[in-house]
Protein backbone atom coordinates (compact mmCIF):
# COMPACT_ATOMS: atom_id res chain seq x y z
CA UNK A 1 0.00 0.00 0.00
CA UNK A 2 2.90 2.42 0.62
CA UNK A 3 4.88 1.29 -2.45
CA UNK A 4 7.50 0.20 -0.77
CA UNK A 5 7.42 -3.19 -2.39
CA UNK A 6 6.60 -4.44 -5.98
CA UNK A 7 2.94 -6.00 -7.12
CA UNK A 8 5.07 -9.27 -7.25
CA UNK A 9 7.37 -8.09 -3.73
CA UNK A 10 9.84 -11.26 -5.01
CA UNK A 11 13.16 -9.12 -6.10
CA UNK A 12 12.66 -6.96 -2.66
CA UNK A 13 12.28 -10.30 -0.16
CA UNK A 14 14.71 -12.42 -2.02
CA UNK A 15 17.74 -9.96 -1.95
CA UNK A 16 17.56 -9.21 -5.62
CA UNK A 17 16.89 -6.40 -5.56
CA UNK A 18 19.82 -5.11 -3.44
CA UNK A 19 21.83 -7.40 -5.30
CA UNK A 20 21.68 -4.99 -8.20
CA UNK A 21 22.33 -2.03 -6.13
CA UNK A 22 25.66 -3.72 -4.97
CA UNK A 23 26.70 -4.62 -8.78
CA UNK A 24 25.86 -0.76 -9.55
CA UNK A 25 28.14 0.29 -6.18
CA UNK A 26 31.04 -2.45 -7.02
CA UNK A 27 30.85 -0.79 -10.64
CA UNK A 28 31.39 2.44 -9.29
CA UNK A 29 34.10 1.69 -6.82
CA UNK A 30 35.95 -1.29 -7.60
CA UNK A 31 35.35 -1.17 -11.65
CA UNK A 32 34.16 -4.64 -11.00
CA UNK A 33 31.60 -6.12 -13.72
CA UNK A 34 29.11 -8.25 -11.26
CA UNK A 35 26.82 -10.52 -12.20
CA UNK A 36 23.91 -10.48 -9.61
CA UNK A 37 24.19 -14.37 -9.32
CA UNK A 38 27.66 -14.52 -8.50
CA UNK A 39 26.69 -12.48 -5.29
CA UNK A 40 25.02 -15.24 -4.05
CA UNK A 41 21.81 -13.25 -3.03
CA UNK A 42 20.01 -14.21 0.02
CA UNK A 43 16.77 -12.84 1.31
CA UNK A 44 14.61 -11.79 4.41
CA UNK A 45 12.08 -14.27 3.47
CA UNK A 46 13.62 -16.88 5.24
CA UNK A 47 13.88 -15.22 8.34
CA UNK A 48 11.36 -15.85 11.23
CA UNK A 49 10.24 -13.91 14.40
CA UNK A 50 12.54 -16.22 16.83
CA UNK A 51 15.91 -15.41 14.64
CA UNK A 52 14.74 -11.42 15.57
CA UNK A 53 14.15 -12.27 19.26
CA UNK A 54 18.18 -14.38 18.91
CA UNK A 55 19.50 -11.12 17.79
CA UNK A 56 17.58 -9.05 20.38
CA UNK A 57 19.78 -11.27 22.31
CA UNK A 58 22.77 -9.86 21.46
CA UNK A 59 21.90 -6.40 21.36
CA UNK A 60 21.36 -6.52 17.64
CA UNK A 61 18.85 -5.74 14.77
CA UNK A 62 18.35 -7.66 11.40
CA UNK A 63 18.41 -6.32 8.33
CA UNK A 64 19.35 -6.77 4.56
CA UNK A 65 22.69 -6.00 4.43
CA UNK A 66 24.86 -5.75 1.12
CA UNK A 67 28.19 -6.00 1.71
CA UNK A 68 31.58 -5.45 0.33
CA UNK A 69 35.09 -5.79 1.21
CA UNK A 70 37.95 -5.25 -0.35
CA UNK A 71 41.66 -6.82 0.67
CA UNK A 72 44.56 -6.12 -1.57
CA UNK A 73 43.35 -7.28 -5.30
CA UNK A 74 40.37 -9.65 -3.61
CA UNK A 75 37.12 -8.65 -3.10
CA UNK A 76 34.34 -10.18 -0.69
CA UNK A 77 30.99 -9.42 -1.53
CA UNK A 78 27.11 -10.89 -0.27
CA UNK A 79 23.74 -10.25 0.13
CA UNK A 80 22.14 -11.64 3.10
CA UNK A 81 20.26 -10.91 6.63
CA UNK A 82 22.65 -9.83 9.25
CA UNK A 83 22.32 -9.22 12.88
CA UNK A 84 23.31 -6.06 13.10
CA UNK A 85 24.78 -4.58 16.18
CA UNK A 86 22.98 -1.61 17.53
CA UNK A 87 26.12 0.15 18.08
CA UNK A 88 26.39 0.02 13.79
CA UNK A 89 24.27 3.33 12.43
CA UNK A 90 22.98 0.91 9.98
CA UNK A 91 20.89 -0.76 12.89
CA UNK A 92 19.18 2.26 13.15
CA UNK A 93 17.82 2.42 9.01
CA UNK A 94 14.11 1.77 9.22
CA UNK A 95 11.09 1.54 6.87
CA UNK A 96 12.17 2.63 3.47
CA UNK A 97 15.15 4.30 3.78
CA UNK A 98 18.21 3.13 2.88
CA UNK A 99 22.10 3.69 3.72
CA UNK A 100 25.46 3.33 2.08
CA UNK A 101 28.24 3.03 4.75
CA UNK A 102 31.38 3.46 3.29
CA UNK A 103 34.85 3.14 5.26
CA UNK A 104 37.84 4.12 3.70
CA UNK A 105 41.18 4.74 4.48
CA UNK A 106 41.91 8.25 4.70
CA UNK A 107 37.88 9.81 5.00
CA UNK A 108 37.15 7.15 7.67
CA UNK A 109 33.33 6.70 7.07
CA UNK A 110 31.05 8.21 5.09
CA UNK A 111 27.05 7.65 4.78
CA UNK A 112 24.60 8.39 2.88
CA UNK A 113 20.76 8.22 3.81
CA UNK A 114 17.82 8.53 1.79
CA UNK A 115 14.74 7.15 0.83
CA UNK A 116 14.95 4.28 -1.14
CA UNK A 117 11.11 3.42 -1.91
CA UNK A 118 7.74 5.07 -2.82
CA UNK A 119 5.97 6.62 -5.72
CA UNK A 120 7.24 10.16 -5.56
CA UNK A 121 10.71 9.29 -4.71
CA UNK A 122 10.70 6.80 -7.34
CA UNK A 123 9.26 9.12 -9.80
CA UNK A 124 12.06 12.00 -9.10
CA UNK A 125 15.23 9.77 -9.05
CA UNK A 126 13.92 8.44 -12.13
CA UNK A 127 13.32 12.04 -13.87
CA UNK A 128 16.60 13.21 -12.59
CA UNK A 129 18.13 10.20 -14.58
CA UNK A 130 16.58 11.23 -17.04
CA UNK A 131 17.08 14.92 -17.17
CA UNK A 132 21.04 14.05 -16.44
CA UNK A 133 21.28 11.98 -19.68
CA UNK A 134 19.43 14.67 -21.64
CA UNK A 135 21.61 17.22 -20.71
CA UNK A 136 25.01 15.65 -20.43
CA UNK A 137 24.33 12.92 -22.96
CA UNK A 138 27.80 10.53 -23.47
CA UNK A 139 29.70 12.51 -20.86
CA UNK A 140 27.61 10.89 -18.13
CA UNK A 141 28.23 7.69 -19.41
CA UNK A 142 32.07 7.31 -17.55
CA UNK A 143 34.20 3.87 -18.36
CA UNK A 144 34.98 2.57 -15.00
CA UNK A 145 38.48 0.88 -15.57
CA UNK A 146 38.91 -2.46 -13.92
CA UNK A 147 41.79 -2.38 -11.66
CA UNK A 148 41.98 -6.53 -11.78
CA UNK A 149 40.63 -7.17 -8.95
CA UNK A 150 39.13 -10.61 -7.92
CA UNK A 151 35.95 -11.64 -6.56
CA UNK A 152 35.78 -14.28 -3.80
CA UNK A 153 33.39 -15.65 -1.86
CA UNK A 154 32.09 -13.68 1.08
CA UNK A 155 32.45 -17.04 3.16
CA UNK A 156 35.97 -17.22 2.59
CA UNK A 157 36.03 -14.22 4.85
CA UNK A 158 36.72 -14.31 8.83
CA UNK A 159 33.58 -13.08 10.33
CA UNK A 160 31.41 -13.74 13.26
CA UNK A 161 28.29 -15.51 13.21
CA UNK A 162 25.19 -16.35 14.98
CA UNK A 163 24.01 -20.11 14.43
CA UNK A 164 20.72 -20.92 14.92
CA UNK A 165 19.75 -24.61 16.20
CA UNK A 166 16.94 -26.21 16.17
CA UNK A 167 17.12 -29.92 17.15
CA UNK A 168 15.61 -32.53 19.38
CA UNK A 169 15.35 -31.50 23.28
CA UNK A 170 17.37 -34.23 25.47
CA UNK A 171 20.13 -33.81 27.81
CA UNK A 172 23.50 -32.73 26.65
CA UNK A 173 22.80 -31.72 23.43
CA UNK A 174 24.12 -27.92 24.11
CA UNK A 175 27.24 -29.75 25.16
CA UNK A 176 27.74 -31.70 22.44
CA UNK A 177 27.06 -28.66 19.83
CA UNK A 178 29.59 -26.33 22.10
CA UNK A 179 32.29 -28.79 21.71
CA UNK A 180 31.62 -29.89 18.30
CA UNK A 181 32.19 -26.09 17.36
CA UNK A 182 35.08 -25.83 20.48
CA UNK A 183 37.09 -28.51 17.79
CA UNK A 184 37.12 -26.36 14.98
CA UNK A 185 39.01 -23.86 16.98
CA UNK A 186 36.11 -21.49 16.93
CA UNK A 187 36.04 -19.28 20.20
CA UNK A 188 32.31 -18.94 21.03
CA UNK A 189 30.91 -15.45 22.66
CA UNK A 190 27.50 -16.25 23.76
CA UNK A 191 25.06 -18.82 23.70
CA UNK A 192 21.28 -17.86 23.72
CA UNK A 193 18.60 -19.38 26.11
CA UNK A 194 16.45 -22.60 24.67
CA UNK A 195 12.84 -22.18 23.25
CA UNK A 196 11.65 -25.26 23.88
CA UNK A 197 8.33 -26.84 22.08
CA UNK A 198 6.70 -30.06 23.06
CA UNK A 199 9.99 -32.30 22.00
CA UNK A 200 12.12 -29.62 20.12
CA UNK A 201 14.84 -27.16 21.32
CA UNK A 202 15.52 -23.63 19.57
CA UNK A 203 19.07 -21.69 21.07
CA UNK A 204 21.50 -19.73 19.11
CA UNK A 205 25.11 -19.57 19.40
CA UNK A 206 27.28 -16.61 18.79
CA UNK A 207 30.45 -16.85 17.46
CA UNK A 208 33.84 -15.06 17.62
CA UNK A 209 35.26 -14.46 13.97
CA UNK A 210 35.82 -17.56 12.34
CA UNK A 211 35.17 -18.99 8.51
CA UNK A 212 32.00 -20.45 7.68
CA UNK A 213 33.70 -23.60 6.82
CA UNK A 214 34.84 -24.03 10.02
CA UNK A 215 31.15 -24.06 11.40
CA UNK A 216 29.69 -26.47 8.62
CA UNK A 217 32.62 -28.97 9.56
CA UNK A 218 30.99 -28.21 13.36
CA UNK A 219 27.50 -28.85 12.09
CA UNK A 220 29.03 -32.29 9.78
CA UNK A 221 30.65 -33.34 13.23
CA UNK A 222 27.65 -32.66 15.04
CA UNK A 223 25.78 -34.69 12.21
CA UNK A 224 28.28 -37.70 12.45
CA UNK A 225 28.02 -38.06 16.38
CA UNK A 226 24.49 -37.71 16.29
CA UNK A 227 22.73 -38.41 13.11
CA UNK A 228 18.89 -37.11 14.30
CA UNK A 229 19.28 -34.26 16.88
CA UNK A 230 19.65 -31.63 14.29
CA UNK A 231 15.43 -30.93 12.98
CA UNK A 232 16.76 -29.34 10.10
CA UNK A 233 20.27 -27.42 9.19
CA UNK A 234 21.44 -24.51 10.83
CA UNK A 235 20.72 -21.06 10.05
CA UNK A 236 24.50 -19.21 9.69
CA UNK A 237 23.68 -15.68 10.13
CA UNK A 238 26.72 -13.20 9.76
CA UNK A 239 27.12 -10.59 12.50
CA UNK A 240 27.87 -6.84 11.36
CA UNK A 241 29.58 -4.82 13.86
Amino acid sequence: EKGYAEADPTLDINGGDAGHKLCILMKLIFGMDIKLEQLDPRGIDTITGEDTKFAHEIDSVIKLICYAKRNGNDVYATVRPMMVKKENLLSDINNATNAVKMENLYSQQNILIGQGAGSLETGSAIVSDIVFIARYGDKSLKNYDSKGYALKSFNDLIFPYNIIFETEDYPGITGLITTAIGDQNINIDTVSHNVRSKETALFSIATKPCSYSQITRAIEAVKSKAPKVLIRDPKIIPILY
